[in-house]
């Protein structure tokens, strides 16, 4: 194992299902999220990732979701750019990462 590897087992494993399918929209050509961040965790975290593999349509659709909260939470912080973000159950989303919240939000994450 690489010395900046972390090896998740058990149900924290399943953190990686989400994380590899942001991964894999976002090196899609047409990719919503973009998200550069999720692949190079998901390789520290699991570089042989045969056994996450779920399909192309819900790859879709974890992404899909991720976006609209993406966005839901962009519109919010324009109305509230002094706001205090708690994201409960974040699991391993770079979300803030992402978004890019101003200098006045303050910003916390919270799982397992």
């Amino acid at each position: 194992m690489h010395p900046e590897q972390i090896r998740l087992t058990g149900a924290r494993e399943t953190l990686l299902i989400t994380l590899q399918a942001k991964a894999a929209e976002s090196a899609m050509p047409d990719s919503l999220l973009r998200d550069r961040f999720a692949a190079d965790a998901l390789h520290r975290l699991d570089p042989d990732r045969r056994h996450l593999e779920i399909g192309h349509d819900m790859t879709i659709g974890i992404a899909l979701r991720a976006y609209m909260l993406d966005r839901w939470t962009e519109a919010f912080l324009q109305r509230v750019p002094e706001a205090t973000v708690l994201h409960l159950g974040c699991g391993l989303d770079s979300r803030i990462f992402r978004i890019d919240p101003g200098p006045g939000v303050r910003w916390f994450e919270l799982d397992v």
